[in-house]
């Protein structure tokens, strides 16, 4: 997603089509604030656990800037929770 998905490609909660953001950090409280702001700018937000679990959502990640939904961006973040 580049800048001008935030102002165009958020939806409402619960709208089957909705895109989502993660958040990841060391920080739980830190971590609850972005995922609040990324609700409110009309995407679903996944916690992509720890900071160096972030690597993934940097860029040149295998996951910067994809649009996903929050089934599948956590599917990605966690392949190996999907096969359980």
């Amino acid at each position: 997603m580049d800048t001008s998905s935030l102002t165009k490609d958020g939806g409402p909660l619960g709208a089957p089509d909705r895109l989502a953001m993660a958040a990841a950090g060391n920080d739980p409280d830190a971590v609850a604030a972005v995922m609040g702001l990324i609700d409110r700018l009309g995407f679903d937000a996944v916690d992509a656990g720890s900071l160096s679990a972030g690597v993934a959502l940097q860029p040149g990640g295998p996951l910067f800037g994809i649009g996903r939904s929050a089934d599948k961006l956590t599917q990605l973040l966690f392949p190996e929770a999907s096969r359980a």
